[in-house]
C-alpha cells in the first residue's frame, strides 16, 4: 500500500486523505493498475475486491501509525529502540511523503481544521526522528527533498508528479 503511493501519486493523495473524517477523496481508479503491478494477490482481483483489500490495507497502516504513537510517547522508548528493531528507517521516508500530503491538506481544509484534532503523521514522525537520532525535518521543503532524494524512495521509481 505505501509502495503504491510512492508509484502513483493519486493513490498517495487519496491515501493522506483517509486519514481525515472528512474531506476524504474517493478511490483513484488509476491506482489499481498499479495496485495490482505490486501485489500478487491483488493481480486477478477485481475492481470491488481491490478496493475492499485497500481498506484492510489502510487498517493495518493506522494499526502502525497508532504503534509509531504510542512508541514516540513513552519516555522508555529510546530503550526498546535499542532492543528491538522497528525497521522505521525503512518506513520513515514512505511515511514522510503521505504525512506531508496529510498536512498539506490539513492546511487546505477548513474542515478538517474544525473536525480533525487527531495527531498528524510528521508530528509523530518529529518524536521518532529524536528517539532514531535523524536530523530534524522542519519545513515542507526540508521534507520534499528528502523523500525526492531518498535512496530508497528513488529505487520504489517514485511518480514524477511529485
Amino acid at each position: 500500500m505505501l509502495l503504491a503511493a510512492v508509484k502513483n501519486r493519486d493513490y498517495a493523495e487519496y491515501v493522506a486523505s483517509r486519514l481525515f473524517v472528512v474531506d476524504q477523496l474517493p478511490f483513484p481508479a488509476s491506482s489499481i493498475p498499479t495496485l495490482r503491478a505490486l501485489h500478487d494477490a491483488k493481480r486477478n482481483l477485481s475492481d470491488e475486491d481491490i478496493i475492499q483489500a485497500d481498506r484492510h490495507d489502510r487498517l493495518m497502516l493506522d494499526n502502525m501509525l497508532n504503534f509509531f504513537a504510542m512508541l514516540a510517547q513513552r519516555e522508555s522508548s529510546a530503550n526498546a529502540v535499542g532492543h528491538f528493531d522497528f525497521a522505521y528507517d525503512w518506513w520513515r521516508p514512505v511515511l514522510l511523503l503521505v504525512g506531508q500530503l496529510q498536512s498539506e491538506r490539513a492546511q487546505s481544509s477548513a474542515a478538517i481544521q474544525q473536525y480533525c484534532k487527531n495527531k498528524h503523521i510528521l508530528a509523530i514522525l518529529a518524536d521518532l526522528d529524536k528517539i532514531y537520532q535523524h536530523a530534524p525535518l522542519t519545513s515542507a521543503a526540508a521534507v520534499w527533498h528528502y523523500v525526492k532524494n531518498h535512496p530508497k524512495i528513488i529505487d520504489f521509481g517514485l511518480d514524477p508528479r511529485f
